[in-house]
């Protein structure tokens, strides 16, 4: 191999083995750039979420409000706590059924006496999620989350307490149950959460299970389904509000999630979104990295081919100036010209040719002496 190819092979080497080592870096660097940045979009996420559902909760008890501040309703609810006159009971269902009415997210009211016994009551109210007397007994002067289960017709409902008072004395409590639909709308919107993204709003059961109160945006398998309940899922509901760099879904899926509690009605919100959406990101980062790589290599190779040839023609030019003196063209010499190593070298040639070949021609001379004497 000459040096021309030497030469070549090491410069396009060098400049192939930098671009590999810089492109290392820089894709390590933005890697945990992206993924630093994909976890604080999630978070932040989480965090609109859970201030979305906290408005929802003011305009639930708002309207809880709407309902029970009425004063001829509270008037009439502490006369039948006294006598329980029909014409008062009467009154106090048109008062209600008026309620029902006009209060479009409305779906059920009971009202109960301060003994908590049950008054009078409107609308589709479940009596398998009526509140017991300890939780009316044990009601402040705060309306509290009671329950949120589904309908028979499948509709979400929330349920609230709520103490009823005639200036600083209480005469019974109300329980009133309002359609949950804004959960929906709170998880619908999964702007900022891509194509896998979602938002879920989970509670405990019985026995200390996630329940999912809004709908999801995946289907899950069966074999999925039966798993265990996802450990953000279970994160959320025990109050604990963190992040996940990868754990794995109710479908099986990993995925990147935040956590938020809401401490009432103690729900947790989970948000979330596939890995391998996340990591296309990175994938199409380390895709273009490769292309300019191999557009740099390729552009190194050339670059390298042209400088190999530049760089050695000098000493190929030194190379065929040799082998003609040698061959009997003694007045041939190297250029002198370039003022780095090679003119150097040249210049350095060119003596040590001049003092061949006077050698050479002295030897001749003194040969040709013999000759002549020898005659």
């Amino acid at each position: 191999m000459d040096i021309r190819t030497r030469l070549i092979f090491a410069l396009v080497a060098i400049s192939m083995v930098s671009m590999a080592a810089v492109g290392a870096f820089a894709y390590g660097a933005v890697q945990d750039l992206l993924l630093e940045n994909q976890m604080r979009k999630l978070e932040a996420v989480a965090v609109s979420k859970e201030n979305d559902l906290q408005r929802v909760l003011v305009a639930w008890r708002d309207r809880v409000n709407l309902v029970t501040s009425r004063t001829q309703l509270r008037i009439l609810l502490d006369a039948i706590g006294d006598n329980g006159n029909e014409d008062y009971r009467a009154r106090l269902q048109r008062i209600l059924d008026d309620a029902l009415a006009s209060v479009d997210s409305l779906r059920g009211i009971e009202l109960y006496s301060r003994q908590g016994k049950p008054v009078a009551r409107t609308g589709l109210v479940s009596p398998g999620g009526r509140p017991k007397p300890d939780d009316l007994a044990a009601l402040d002067d705060v309306k509290v989350h009671h329950d949120a289960a589904h309908a028979p017709d499948g509709e979400l409902q929330i349920s609230f307490i709520a103490p009823m008072n005639l200036v600083d004395r209480r005469i019974g409590s109300a329980w009133v149950v309002l359609s949950a639909h804004e959960l929906d709308d709170v998880t619908a919107d999964t702007t900022g959460l891509g194509e896998t993204g979602e938002t879920v709003i989970v509670r405990s059961d019985a026995v200390g299970r996630p329940i999912a109160l809004s709908g999801r945006r995946h289907e899950a398998s069966e074999r999925a389904a039966s798993r265990r309940a996802p450990e953000p899922e279970r994160e959320a509901i025990g109050g604990n509000e963190r992040v996940f760099t990868e754990a794995v879904d109710y479908r099986g899926e990993p995925v990147r999630a935040a956590t938020r509690w809401i401490a009432d009605p103690g729900w947790g919100l989970v948000v979330k979104v596939d890995v391998a959406e996340e990591v296309a990101e990175v994938i199409a980062l380390r895709d273009t990295l490769m292309k300019l790589a191999l557009s740099l290599s390729a552009f190194g190779i050339v670059v390298g081919t042209v400088l190999g040839l530049v760089f050695a023609r000098p000493v190929r030019e030194l190379t065929e100036v040799a082998e003609r003196i040698g061959d009997g063209e003694w007045d041939l010499r190297a250029d002198e010209s370039s003022e780095d190593e090679i003119g150097q070298l040249g210049m350095h040639f060119n003596r040590m040719t001049e003092e061949l070949v006077a050698a050479n021609r002295a030897l001749e001379a003194r040969l040709n002496g013999k000759d002549d004497s020898s005659c």
